[in-house]
């Protein structure tokens, strides 16, 4: 088993009181079946004759956080309680890597130990809406990030293990007025590294390299090389024993933490990036079309929220879209978008005069906009409220169905997940 939290086969563990079983059961399918989460639960997760007060810490172990569903009955569990215990010395060893997130679901006492961390109000024993979308807030972590419709985004590259020179550049960096960029930790390797860090440097408009003494900096370098073969600023800070490539040295800032906090050099290099920051050659978003209802908007602003807390860009609402010739904006929206997800309406609306499509209740304007897409070779993911109908010909099998908004908003976080990105402001908000 690996101490790398980030690599650990679960995303959580599910902690809670079988007298509270109805709950967890639909937040444990919520999570597992729409939101495409890993999750450890004792009745799924276990060997037959296994019990999970054998190897509580090991089972803890094999996961990157845990949900603690508090009730009354589940604080006055021995069981839950030394699950909490376990959680949080997780936490402690890893830096507040391994994420603690707590439901309340009835009026129950909060555990002393868990009064420091916030906690998600259930306390009407519903899972909703709301109580989903702070779920997944929780394990994206926003706090302190800038907003990602005005960011300044540089590309950081810099080991994961703590290091006061990376903590010091860093710092400089967010103080200056950048949205920090890295690859999440938890994205698969291999040769999808490249590809995907690629895609991230075009995002960025500058990219700032850190290598600390002790630590292997061919992938730092590696990466690097990428983001100067597409000609992006770039600022490297180095341990004075690093060796680096001849044509980075000439523009490489030496110093240990020590020294470099004691000068101003550090400081007027991240002001020199700061102007020459390129802007990216286009914007970068995700593209949500769909024919908002009233009783909608509630739904389209979780959408909206889950889309760029997960993958940090910004997400443009279509139906939102009110300026300039409306139909030539949409069309330029779409064909620069980084992806589209089509919400492509669905459920009987009756009418006996009405084509196939429209009795299925499917949104014309979406249906048009995810056309657009397919055309424009825009990534479109659709998605489209049951119950299962006949759709449109062209996409009738990409289908994703849903038969509430908790659903939507699972499959949507299911969806861009595979775009999440590591926002490091945030990272660094909590260190204060």
């Amino acid at each position: 088993m690996t101490n790398k939290v980030h690599r650990r086969p679960y995303r959580a563990f599910l902690s809670y009181s079988h007298s509270n079983g109805s709950f967890v059961e639909k937040l444990h399918d919520w999570l597992t079946r729409f939101a495409g989460y890993e999750i450890w639960l004792d009745r799924t997760s276990l060997d037959a004759g296994s019990k999970v007060s054998d190897r509580l810490r090991e089972n803890i172990a094999k996961c990157r956080g845990i949900i603690l569903v508090l009730s009354k009955a589940s604080v006055d569990s021995d069981w839950v309680n030394g699950e909490i215990v376990c959680a949080l010395e997780e936490r402690k060893q890893s830096e507040g890597e391994f994420a603690v997130i707590a439901v309340q679901i009835d009026d129950c006492k909060v555990p002393l130990q868990l009064l420091s961390t916030t906690y998600i109000d259930a306390s009407d024993g519903e899972f909703t809406l709301g109580v989903a979308l702070q779920i997944i807030k929780a394990f994206y972590p926003g706090e302190g990030n800038p907003d990602p419709e005005d960011s300044r985004d540089v590309y950081v590259s810099a080991p994961w293990s703590k290091h006061d020179l990376s903590d010091l550049a860093l710092g400089k960096l967010a103080n200056e007025g950048f949205r920090l960029i890295g690859d999440a930790k938890d994205q698969p390797g291999g040769d999808r590294i490249e590809p995907r860090v690629r895609r991230l440097l075009e995002t960025c408009g500058a990219m700032v390299a850190v290598l600390p003494e002790g630590e292997e900096p061919k992938y730092i370098l590696r990466e690097l090389g990428w983001a100067r073969q597409i000609d992006l600023p770039f600022l490297v800070v180095a341990s004075p024993g690093v060796v680096l490539p001849d044509e980075v040295e000439a523009q490489a800032i030496r110093g240990t933490a020590a020294e470099l906090r004691s000068g101003d050099i550090l400081e007027r290099a991240t002001e020199d990036l700061y102007h020459r920051f390129r802007q990216p050659a286009h914007s970068h978003y995700f593209f949500y079309a769909t024919g908002m209802q009233e009783e909608e908007v509630e739904t389209t602003d979780a959408v909206r929220n889950v889309v760029q807390r997960v993958t940090g860009l910004p997400c443009v609402v279509g139906d939102k879209v009110r300026t300039g010739p409306v139909v030539d904006v949409i069309l330029d929206r779409i064909r620069k978008a980084t992806a589209v997800i089509a919400n492509l309406g669905g459920g009987d609306s009756g009418g006996e005069n009405r084509s196939q499509n429209a009795k299925a209740g499917y949104n014309p304007n979406s249906c048009i906009e995810a056309g657009m897409a397919m055309g424009a070779d825009v990534r479109c993911y659709l998605v489209a409220r049951g119950p299962r109908q006949r759709a449109p010909f062209m996409v009738r099998d990409e289908i994703k169905y849903y038969d509430n908004g908790l659903e939507l908003l699972g499959i949507i976080h299911y969806l861009v997940a595979p775009d999440r990105r590591r926002i490091i402001n945030a990272e660094l908000s909590g260190k204060k």
